[in-house]
């Protein structure tokens, strides 16, 4: 890798980890403060905003995940990791969806569907997708490349995950008279949220870290045959 784009890299991905940490803060903050005013298992993360300072801090900490996920993005393109255009462009589709979640709050739980909690749900549920897509996609490139293989079968469990944890939370709003496990268990969604949402963070973490890495690992040049001696002999 070029000098340049080996030390852009390992900036950038230094970033998307400030970033990601921050926004990790931001949220386990939330979560510890109100605690009592809002059930974490059945209240969303975006419902946190009804609180005194949540509506500050919830989109704080989604906005600085997204900032994170667009330079994690442009680190993999700077990296030239295989499939790293098309995975970044699903990336930025996650921090695009995520950011208008931020942007359009939802409204409260038991009114009717507005337009702004239309957008914000929709938004979010896009991001939700598309990021284990990303991952899966990387998983299936890296495999073919050795350099990049051992992060293969993380990136497949991670993913995977992801869209699990996206069904189960889907699964929770079911409008079903009488719950069955997840099913229509509204009971469950914020729990359901906050583990698809620490997988989430998590896929970004651990593609983040690898670059770092990579980008610091020393360059390795190939040896060079030592020279003939003038009159020797091949």
């Amino acid at each position: 890798m070029d000098p340049t784009l080996r030390l852009l890299t390992r900036l950038l991905a230094t970033s998307a980890l400030c970033w990601l940490a921050c926004a990790a803060a931001v949220a386990f903050f939330i979560d510890y403060v109100y605690f009592g005013a809002l059930d974490p298992f059945r209240s969303t993360f975006s419902e946190f905003i009804f609180t005194r300072q949540g509506a500050r801090l919830v989109g704080i900490s989604m906005l600085a995940t997204a900032f994170a996920s667009l330079v994690l993005g442009a680190a993999l393109i700077s990296a030239k990791v295989p499939g790293c255009r098309a995975a970044a462009w699903l990336i930025g589709v996650w921090a695009v969806g995520l950011g208008i979640a931020a942007v359009f709050p939802m409204e409260p739980v038991h009114e009717p569907l507005t337009a702004h909690g239309a957008v914000h749900r929709y938004a979010a549920l896009t991001g939700f997708i598309t990021l284990p897509l990303a991952g899966l996609l990387l998983a299936a490139q890296f495999r073919a490349h050795p350099e990049w293989a051992s992060l293969t079968r993380t990136l497949r469990v991670l993913s995977t995950l992801g869209l699990a944890g996206v069904l189960a939370f889907l699964v929770t709003f079911l409008p079903l008279a009488r719950p069955l496990w997840l099913l229509g268990e509204r009971g469950y969604s914020g729990l359901t949220e906050r583990l698809l949402l620490a997988v989430h963070v998590l896929l970004l973490l651990v593609l983040a870290w690898r670059l770092r890495r990579h980008a610091a690992q020393p360059e390795i040049t190939p040896k060079r045959e030592p020279a003939l001696v003038r009159g020797e002999r091949c």
